[in-house]
């Protein structure tokens, strides 16, 4: 399976960081040039930064439009492909599991990832490689460093972009209702920032480009507006789409996923 990694050119640290895991577990890989801040003209900036439920920062709109390019290539293979962003921790099962999952199933967006947030998940699973399960996937409050991913989601998400717009990376993978998702339990992959929390160590080359910047504010009243009437109307549609599905229906539930952290091997001590 093809891996794509996205990483800025600035970012020397989380790609010797990335290569060195990838390299140890024997995996070969392709390096996605991500989208600079700089790179954005001002007609492209107007063009998406208002079109979520709140003002997107240059910094996110930079970021989903990374993952564009690689739904772009993608779009043109007739296999999967793996997309990771440079700061994802990976288990050693990957190579194992990359090879069980490489054959399209009933899922075309498979989730890798984990962050501390509960998931909607299938009660029902099937199992991958030893203590491996796949899950339907229902809704993903957050999370975009690491998926698999198949030519017909990624034209879903392109055609998505054009339709909707863009939004942060992970709201745009969680929002989008035309991918057939899976979710891969426990995860084999999680974002540096959360290698604390999961007692994996902490890594230097964690910092943010997006979350040390601010949050633009709406400019007028009727702006402010009109982002809540569009967040109002994303979580109603959650609430009775998801919450309630999982209230009422006996095949999904709302889980945490976890990961196994022995399998975690470049950890700092």
């Amino acid at each position: 399976m093809k891996i794509l990694i996205i990483n800025r050119n600035l970012d020397v640290a989380r790609y010797e960081f990335q290569s060195t895991q990838l390299n140890n577990l024997g995996l070969s890989f392709e390096k996605i040039t991500a989208i600079e801040k700089n790179d954005l003209d001002e007609a492209t900036i107007e063009k998406y930064q208002n079109s979520w439920q709140r003002p997107l920062r240059v910094a996110e709109i930079a970021c989903t439009l990374s993952h564009h390019k690689c739904w772009q290539l993608v779009a043109k293979l007739d296999e999967a492909c793996l997309v990771i962003e440079d700061d994802a921790c990976i288990s050693n099962k990957l190579p194992e599991l990359l090879g069980a999952l490489s054959v399209k199933g009933s899922y075309n967006f498979i989730s890798l990832e984990t962050r501390r947030r509960d998931k909607f998940l299938s009660k029902q699973n099937t199992p991958i490689i030893d203590n491996y399960v796949l899950h339907g996937l229902l809704y993903d409050k957050g999370g975009s460093a690491g998926y698999i991913i198949w030519p017909d989601a990624a034209k879903s998400l392109l055609e998505r972009l054009k339709e909707k717009g863009a939004s942060p990376a992970d709201a745009f993978l969680g929002e989008c209702t035309k991918l057939a998702k899976g979710q891969v339990y426990p995860a084999p992959l999680l974002q540096l920032d959360m290698c604390l929390e999961y007692g994996i160590g902490e890594l230097g080359c964690c910092a943010s480009a997006i979350s040390n910047t601010v949050k633009p504010k709406a400019d007028s009243i009727s702006s402010y507006l009109k982002f809540r009437i569009r967040r109002f109307k994303v979580q109603l549609k959650l609430l009775i789409n998801v919450h309630l599905l999982t209230k009422v229906s006996s095949n999904y539930k709302e889980a945490f996923v976890p990961i196994i952290k022995d399998e975690f091997k470049l950890k700092v001590d």
